[in-house]
């Protein structure tokens, strides 16, 4: 008698599977597929067989793969226990995130196994389980989480309820402007173009089209849209950073790097305008001991042929030591002067990477520097906008022409991210 891991049998022409995603797309799951057992030890899933037994992992089974084996077997048992233990309440980010993360491994293993060319329809079924029942508990949770925020109809005996109780307490001012404040970019008309599949969304969408209409404002300036030309979002960004203190202390950083930039440059000109001084006296010296040296070499030359022999030589000697010193003066007159047309030039200009006015750089820096969850609300904002337009919009050219953005030659981010490390 042997023991072996209860699989079923190897069929070398099934198609390998891929287990590498944490949420891999797996047929519904089989009676047979149910490997884990609710109070069962993960090594009572070792079975007696005889030893002629044809199942892959028999007697002769190396020991790596029987581990290996083992190894997925354990980890779908544990993630089995843990989702007993999650209920709509108790399936926090935390414990969710944990169960995905026992599921990504066991997939992984398993998929390993699949690329061995084993058959693992047995642990496919089971992830497939244990993923929906991941998904089921999000659901439920998300479903209680709303339910919360539902308030009782006016017949409804909850208002009656002697627990009902309305909340006390003073909320306290937000740090920044919300919002909420300005218009929606998505109207409350355009929730009509929804195509709902269930009662939840529907109730979803009814209770964001009465926030809206709770919410908008005559005359407010739209958030996150180009109807208005960006005007109401400008104003909104303009606000937002004005009150936002992490927008400040950026403004301020940058306000004391540009006033350093322009220091620099200033240092810069003063440089080479005093260079340039040095130069012009030295190339007014260099060209005063040229001539003298031109004057020199010409007598030497004069006196070596009118002279005889032998101080004709002496002459020669002075001579070409006089032409020889001429050519490193006149080398280094013309460095001076290309030197000199060097720094004569202004240096680079300075450009900043924001405006210089503090509310024209707020203004940018709320765009550069956007929080994340307006940064999502934006996107969303210009998404829905963009799911309400006809399609294909070829068919309305004056939608077109309207829509159309020219080529901007400066990009915000580049020329920032270019001009703030200078």
């Amino acid at each position: 008698m042997t023991c072996e891991i209860l699989l079923p049998k190897a069929k070398p022409t099934r198609k390998r599977h891929c287990l590498a995603s944490p949420y891999p797309r797996f047929a519904a799951p089989t009676p047979s597929a149910a490997l884990l057992l609710p109070d069962t030890h993960p090594t009572q899933f070792l079975l007696c067989t005889n030893a002629g037994s044809p199942d892959p992992l028999g007697p002769c089974t190396p020991p790596p793969l029987l581990h290996r084996h083992i190894l997925v077997h354990l980890d779908l048992w544990l993630l089995h226990r843990q989702l007993q233990l999650l209920s709509p309440l108790s399936a926090t980010p935390p414990a969710v995130d944990l169960a995905a993360l026992m599921l990504r491994s066991a997939c992984s293993r398993a998929a390993a196994l699949a690329h061995d060319g084993l058959d693992v329809t047995p642990l496919e079924a089971a992830c497939s389980s244990h993923r929906q029942r991941l998904d089921n508990l999000l659901q439920a949770r998300a479903h209680l989480a709303a339910r919360e925020h539902l308030l009782p109809g006016d017949a409804s005996h909850a208002l009656t309820n002697a627990s009902l109780r309305l909340p006390t307490g003073v909320v306290p001012p937000p740090d920044g402007p919300c919002p909420e404040s300005d218009g929606q970019a998505a109207a409350r008309e355009g929730l009509r173009h929804l195509v709902l599949g269930d009662r939840a969304a529907v109730d979803a969408a009814l209770g964001v089209c009465a926030y809206l209409q709770r919410a908008a404002v005559p005359g407010r300036q739209l958030l996150f849209s180009l109807a208005d030309g960006g005007a109401g979002t400008s104003a909104f960004a303009l606000e937002f950073a004005t009150e936002c203190g992490r927008l400040r202390g950026i403004w301020a950083r940058e306000a004391e790097d540009a006033e350093a930039r322009k220091q620099g440059h200033w240092a810069e000109v003063l440089r080479r305008k005093e260079r340039a001084d040095e130069l012009r006296a030295q190339r007014q010296q260099l060209s005063a001991e040229i001539d003298s040296l031109e004057e020199e070499e010409k007598e030497h030359e004069r006196l070596y042929r009118t002279t005889s022999y032998p101080k004709d030589k002496i002459h020669e000697k002075r001579m070409w030591s006089a032409r020889h010193k001429l050519k490193e003066l006149k080398s280094e007159r013309w460095e001076a002067a290309s030197e000199l047309e060097e720094v004569m030039r202004a240096p680079a200009p300075v450009l900043q990477p924001l405006p210089s006015r503090e509310g024209d750089a707020l203004t940018w820096l709320f765009f550069l520097h956007m929080p994340p969850l307006l940064r999502h609300l934006s996107r969303a904002s210009f998404l829905a906008q963009q799911a309400l337009l006809p399609h294909p919009c070829t068919d309305h050219p004056k939608l077109c022409k309207a829509m159309a953005v020219a080529d901007l030659e400066t990009d915000l981010t580049a020329h920032y991210n270019a001009h703030r490390s200078k």
